[in-house]
């Protein structure tokens, strides 16, 4: 049993490896074909390692989209309020009313958005 779980692990650094040799090879191909110099080996780790590449480069940006999906879906600006409304006090002497829930919004720009301010 735990020859097999050895045996797994060390596949699964296999598989990790090979990804990552195919990501540095196909890098290394666009900067050969667009940078000044030529990034050695780069061709051929491209060449034998592309698949790995492929599926890596996919996990990764899965991985990414996933942790953006849920920073956008598990942040909730309403904790912040109280916060907020003291920055402003501090900084400009004035009072701020937030009235309503307030939502944020990622696109286009990054921006803050109450329902009635006064």
């Amino acid at each position: 049993m735990a020859k097999a779980a050895a045996a797994q692990k060390i596949a699964s650094l296999s598989a990790v490896k090979c990804a990552m040799l195919g990501i540095f090879g196909m890098v290394g191909l666009l900067i050969s074909a667009v940078g000044p110099f030529k990034v050695p080996f780069a061709e051929t780790l491209a060449k034998t390692y592309y698949r790995q590449a492929i599926v890596g480069l996919v996990v990764m940006v899965a991985v990414v989209a996933g942790l953006i999906t849920a920073v956008v879906k598990l942040f909730d600006p309403n904790q912040f309020k109280d916060q907020l409304v003291r920055w402003v006090h501090e900084r400009t002497q004035r009072d701020l009313v937030l009235d309503g829930d307030l939502s944020v919004s990622y696109f286009p720009k990054l921006s803050l958005r109450a329902a009635r301010h006064r």
